[in-house]
């Protein structure tokens, strides 16, 4: 198990920790596949948390459900000791990690884990051996098949058939970066290790962008330290991996690529602006319901004016 958590990203982590907490609070010593269910919404930010949201699972139902049927729970209690994994909590990450061989190549990703691998493997042990966190969504009226195609359509996987037009695609984008789109991305690497990860999220990207013009960032009003705030609270103990794309990332540049073809004559190479960038974050904000631009907005940033300005 000790290479599978090296691959977690920050969110994945922080899903686990929640679970042994959930854990602790029902006064269980082992960590089961209920509260890796709870951790996802504990967590919030990650695709996870999105897709069970979406599909009306929130953390209070959830809760409810778990401790109405806590005396059918496959678990001894504890009063003190180390808490370890259920052996269906094991399997499901260890599926979680095969998940993310299968699926990240696809989207031009490293070998990282993240909240949604964990989520597709929690779905795929429980058709297995009709775990608790399954039985739980049965209760909850929530086809845990309906969860995983919501993964895969959030993280825009495209059918088996479509896999080679869509791996083109994504060699396609990171050619056509632009000189300034590809300083965009580093300094949005820069800004997800300042935060003490190594997978580059649409608020990085955003914040890489603000970063990119700070000229145009301050005739709003704003200065990058407010936009750190906003985006990402606390500051975190800096990072020193290679940053990596996160999905929604992914999508954003997908998104980007879209509105430079546009915007590109028909025979021309499409080249991804930094324009093209900020409207790739504002489709996104439309089309997946990322909050990034949301915080924007509120902190006072008026990213079509700032992409008028670049």
């Amino acid at each position: 198990m000790a290479d599978m958590w090296q691959r977690f990203t920050n969110p994945a982590t922080r899903v686990i920790h929640f679970a042994q907490e959930e854990a602790k609070r029902v006064g269980m010593n082992v960590v089961g596949t209920e509260h890796i269910l709870v951790g996802f919404l504990r967590e919030g930010e990650g695709v996870a948390a999105r897709v069970l949201e979406r599909l009306g699972v929130d953390l209070c139902r959830v809760r409810t459900e778990m401790d109405r049927q806590l005396g059918t729970l496959e678990h001894t209690q504890a009063s003190s000791g180390r808490l370890t994994l259920s052996a269906k909590a094991k399997k499901a990450l260890e599926y979680s990690l095969e998940e993310a061989r299968e699926l990240n190549p696809r989207l031009g990703l490293q070998n990282f884990v993240d909240t949604e691998h964990i989520l597709l493997g929690l779905i795929r042990e429980g058709e297995y051996s009709g775990s608790k966190a399954v039985r739980m969504l049965d209760g909850l009226g929530v086809d845990p098949e309906r969860i995983h195609r919501e993964v895969l359509n959030y993280m825009g996987i495209r059918p088996a058939e479509e896999t080679a037009a869509s791996e083109q695609s994504n060699v396609d984008i990171w050619l056509s970066l632009s000189e300034p789109a590809f300083r965009i991305l580093t300094l949005a690497g820069e800004e997800a290790n300042r935060q003490g990860t190594n997978v580059i999220d649409a608020p990085h990207l955003a914040a890489g962008l603000l970063r990119f013009n700070e000229a145009a960032l301050a005739r709003q009003n704003v200065l990058m330290d407010q936009v750190r705030a906003a985006l990402f609270g606390q500051p975190a103990v800096p990072g020193a991996a290679a940053p990596t794309l996160s999905p929604q990332c992914a999508d954003v540049l997908g998104l980007a690529y879209q509105a430079a073809l546009k915007d590109t004559p028909s025979g021309a190479l499409a080249r991804i602006t930094p324009e093209q960038l900020t409207q790739g974050l504002l489709d996104g904000a439309e089309a997946f319901e990322y909050d990034t631009v949301r915080k924007l907005t509120e902190l006072g940033i008026d990213l079509e004016r700032f992409k008028a300005e670049l």
